[in-house]
This record gives structure tokens, sequence and C-alpha cells, in this order.
């Protein structure tokens, strides 16, 4: 027994060292990515971590020199308590704190464009070399950080992933640039898609940056070379090769699925005779009583009929196995093999067809009737237009159950089959305009214009669901921003503003408790929805939207009004509007009028402040 538990403790151990080793790597990463020993000086090789990884691709301001302003109006800058360091305040000049002066400044830098393009500062660049002093020539010069924003692509851990779809490995070492490593994935037994210990076929892209894997070719050696950082990136499949017919994929989903539980009777006379419980026992029934006595006949507990357990799902738990030849010797290890870091492979639960069920747990104020009606058209436009991952389920639900009213609307209320030059909003998402039903159409293969009779197929099953998903997927191109779980752009994109917000979000939530969570997909995602963080943050029309809908003062309704979200948005349109130079917006935004939308937004603003 004192081995078994020496066993353990070596082993828990070896994580813990590892570990250690590894987070130290990872703080002085620069350093350890061309480490030399400071006995030979020379560069000390190794494998250092390998995990699964997702890309992540942020923009960053990089330091690129110094510029510098002329403050042109003498001033007293003095600190919060109207102090200066040197000299005394001059009278005759105005006063102004260290803030007030870095925003001016800012201001006329980004308004004037006096930086070259693709440049930028701060305010906080520029209050750092202020001080507290007279500025007037020949002193009034400030200078001040600039910056240039870059694109910088990282790899980011992830815990599991998705048969079918791509993924990344990142292999980590030190003093191994140009050398080659070689991946294998395993699975932990028992093995689900193996037959033995070997390594998994997969399919890898030729670079990491192609668009489309070679799909024609089985790998389980995948190969890459180790970067100046120390880092080897390799991007894969989840799949084995395409075939026609696909069916080593096919019996890859089905292992999968799973299995239906072996029904199990009533419990015998014998078995009740010997359960004695403090509290009555049920199997599926209320609790049946005779006289003051509870039965004890099976009979009398039937099972329940109607619903079936849910059932868990089928996970395949995969671990790396790196080999590379480095310049003194060759390397070879494993990762992800201890208890809790193997990384797990799961289905697509959400790439089967939605049960009405399903649809009514999110559409909560759906009718069966309505759900019933439109279920085999959503399901036909998931597949149509690759709806088919619970993030892109979840938010096209929503945006569609707002639209249509929870699947009662087909066509928009209170206009006439003369409106928009004929073509009216029909369909569960409402196409306006000849030249979407033509592109619809188009997409199908039918006539959707030529007759009265022809444009209203768009208000009845299959193409008042299809429709919708070809709008979705086709035209807004919201697959992307659904992965992107960016429910505040796919809003704006869908609706134009944010009426509807609260419900549109409320049925976002209920999609994640009744989709997302049960399909066992990662905590990463969430429904607290930051502007700041939207692609609605970098449009002109999109962040006035946002000021307009949560300003307390204006009539527009569908989301809770903040007087901290709308200055959020009015001052992110005044930010977008100057780095534009200010153009008047090409038409009326929402109501208002264009030429009188930077005005509005500053005197609202000057309010809301104060």
């Amino acid at each position: 027994m004192s081995g078994h538990k020496e066993g353990i403790n070596a082993t828990q151990q070896l994580i813990e060292a590892r570990s250690r080793r590894i987070e130290e790597i990872n703080r002085n990463w620069a350093d350890y990515a061309n480490q030399t020993t400071f006995a030979t000086n020379e560069s000390e090789e190794g494998l250092i971590d390998a995990y699964f990884a997702k890309k992540k691709v942020e923009e960053v301001s990089v330091s690129s020199g110094n510029s510098s302003y002329p403050i042109r109006n003498p001033i007293n800058l003095v600190d919060e308590n109207g102090i200066m360091d040197e000299g005394e305040i001059d009278p005759n000049l105005r006063t102004k704190s260290i803030d007030t002066v870095a925003e001016e400044i800012l201001y006329v830098i980004e308004r004037d464009s006096l930086l070259a393009e693709g440049y930028h500062t701060n305010v906080e660049a520029i209050r750092t070399n202020l001080e507290y002093r007279i500025y007037r020539e020949p002193n009034n010069v400030v200078e001040f950080e600039i910056f240039k924003k870059e694109e910088r692509v990282s790899y980011e851990k992830k815990d599991n992933g998705i048969l079918g779809e791509d993924s990344y490995i990142l292999v980590k070492g030190f003093a191994l640039k140009d050398k080659e490593a070689i991946v294998e994935i395993f699975e932990r037994s028992p093995f689900l898609l193996m037959e033995d210990e070997i390594p998994l076929t997969v399919i890898q892209y030729d670079t990491i940056e192609a668009e489309e894997p070679n799909e024609n070719t089985n790998k389980t050696e995948l190969k890459a070379t180790f970067n100046d950082q120390g880092e080897a990136v390799v991007k894969i499949k989840f799949r084995p090769k395409v075939d026609d017919p696909d069916t080593v994929f096919e019996e890859w989903k089905e292992k999968f699925k799973p299995k239906e539980p072996i029904n199990l009777p009533p419990p015998s006379v014998e078995e009740m005779q010997q359960i004695t419980p403090s509290v009555p026992l049920t199997f599926g029934s209320d609790v049946p009583q005779i006289g003051s006595e509870v039965s004890t006949n099976p009979e009398d507990y039937p099972l329940p009929t109607n619903q079936k357990p849910e059932l868990p799902p089928i996970i395949d738990f995969l671990w790396l196995k790196v080999k590379v030849s480095g310049d003194k010797q060759d390397y070879e290890d494993e990762f992800l093999k201890m208890r809790d870091e193997y990384f797990q492979l799961k289905n697509n639960c959400c790439s089967q067809e939605m049960t009405k069920e399903q649809i009514m747990s999110i559409a909560i104020h759906a009718t069966e009737r309505n759900v019933e009606t439109h279920l085999s058209g959503i399901n036909q436009a998931f597949i149509d237009n690759d709806i088919n991952t619970c993030l892109r389920r979840i938010h096209f639900l929503a945006q569609v159950i707002k639209e249509s009213g929870s699947f009662y609307y087909t066509r928009e209320t209170g206009v006439s089959n003369s409106a928009y030059g004929g073509f009216p909003g029909r369909g569960l998402i409402q196409l306006t305009f000849r030249s979407n039903y033509e592109a619809y159409g188009n997409f199908i293969g039918e006539d959707f214009t030529s007759s009265q009779q022809n444009k209203e197929k768009l208000e009845r099953n299959p193409h008042a669901s299809k429709s919708a998903g070809w709008f979705w997927a086709q035209s807004a191109e919201l697959n992307d921003d659904a992965d992107e779980n960016d429910f505040i752009f796919i809003t704006y994109s869908v609706n134009g503003g944010f009426n509807g917000y609260n419900e549109r979000l409320q049925s976002v939530e209920k999609g994640f408790e009744i989709l997302y969570e049960s399909c066992n997909n990662s905590n990463s995602e969430s429904t607290e929805y930051i502007f700041s963080e939207s692609k609605v943050y970098n449009r002109q029309k999109g962040s006035f939207g946002w000021g307009v809908w949560h300003d307390p003062a204006t009539s527009k309704k569908g989301c809770t009004k903040n007087r901290q979200k709308a200055i959020e948005g009015y001052e992110r349109f005044i930010a977008l509007n100057d780095a534009a130079g200010k153009p008047i917006p090409p038409r009326n935004w929402y109501g208002y009028d264009k030429y009188e939308i930077r005005s509005f937004v500053e005197e609202r603003l000057r309010v809301l402040k104060n």
C-alpha cells in the first residue's frame, strides 16, 4: 500500500514540477527561446510544452517614436490644487488643468490630422510630458509618444474541440529555431476512433495561413518548423480525408452518438420488500397509497414514458507526442497525458436537427403550432447556410424570434403590397426590395418576383425560414460574427439599430442555457456583452445608435436606458467622426436630421456629463 502511495506522490510531484517549469518559462519566454548555459555559452535545447490552441488576432498599439505640438495660446498649467512647479501664476493668462490641456491637444491633433496616416497618440501619452508651469513661446512645445496599430497573432490554449472542425497545435521549445517538430495525436484508452494506441488520423493544412486544408491526404505525423519565438504551429481539421462517399467520417460521427440506455422493468415484489426508505420511492409517478400505507406493488410504479433520459455526451480524450532532432540530441516527449490535462474531442451536437421542444424553450412566447409550421424550414436553413454550431444557431434564432414576433409574422405589418417598390418585408427576417427577392431566388433556383403569388411564397414554409437563413449567412454574412459571439453587432446588422435589444438578449441567454451549455461547450463565452469589444464600436452609425437607444432623454425603446452607455456611444461617434474629418452622414439616421446629428450629440454629451 505504501508503494502505491509513493507512486501517487511521485506522479503528483512530477506534475507540479512541470507546471512550475512551464510557468517560469512562460513568464520569461523571450529569454528562454534562445537560452544559453553559463558554463559553455552554448544553446540549451529542449521541449517545453505542447497543446491544442485557437488563433487569437489582436490589434495592439506599438510605440513608434515621438512627435510634438506647440501650445499656441499662452496658459498657466496647474495641478489639482491650482499650483505650478515653476514660477508664479500669470493673472493675465488662462489657467487650465493638465487633463483639460491633454484632451484639447489630442482633439486638435485628431481633428486636423497632424500625425502621419496610421499613427496615433492618446491623452495619457500627452499628459505624461506636460509640466505644471507657464506655456508660451518659446517654451510652448509639448513632446509626446506616438503609436502605430499592428496585428499581433498569438495562440491561446483550449481544452476541447469539435469533430470536423479546425484546431491549431502549438509546440514550445528553446534553442530549436529552424528545427522540425513532428507531432502525433493519440487517444486515451479505451480507444474510440482508432483500434489501438496508434496516432489519430487528421487532415493538415499546408500552412497555418491556408484557408482550405489538403482534404485528400490523411496525416498522422504533423510537421512544423520552430520560429524565432521558439514556437512550432500546425493547423489541422479533426477528421480523416474526404472520400466519396465519406464513409469513415460518418462512422466516426456515429461513434460519438450516445447509445440509448436499456429500459429497466419496474422493481420486483422481492426488491420492493427489501426497501424500507424513510421517504417513499417513486419511479416516475406520484406515490401510490393504499389507505395510509405505501404501496409495494411494482405495477404501481411505472417508468416514465413521456420523456427520454438525458444521455451524457461521448468524449474522446486526446494527448500529444512530440519529436524533434536538435543539434545536441533527439528529443521526444508526451504532453496533455496527465489526469485533468487531456484534450476533449466532442461531436457537434448543434449539427443535428433541432427539435420543436428546443426551439420553444428558447422562443418562450411562441405557440406550438407556429413552431411546428416553420420547424422543417428552419432545419433546412441551417443545412443550406452552415448554421451548424451552437453560437450560430443561438444568435440566428434570437434575431428571427424578435423579427417575426415569435414565428407569428411572416409579412411586414402596416404596409401595402406597393411598399419597397412592390416588395415589402416577407419571411421570418423580413426581406425587402426586389434585389433581395431576386438574390434569394438565384441562391435556391426559384422565382420570387414575377407574380404576386410567387412573392407570397416567402410568407410560407419553407421559404419564410430559408430566406431568413439566406439573409443571415449569404447577404449579411453573420456566421463569423456569431462565431465571435458579437451579439451587439449582429443586432445592429439585422435591425439597423437596437430595437428589441433586451428581448433579443433574453433569447440569446435562453439559447445558451438550452444549447450552448448542454452541448458541453467551453466556458469561454458569455452573455455579458461590452460595446467596446463589438465591431459596432468602429461604426459611426452604430455608435450613434448605441448612444441614442440608451439615452434616457430619447424615445427609442427596446433596451434599458443607461446614462453611462449613452455617453459611451456618443463619445465613440465623436471620435470616429473626428478621425474621418467630420463628414456629414450620407442620410438621416434614426429620424435625426443628418445636418444636426453632430450638434445633437455634442449637446447630449454636455447634458449627460453634467
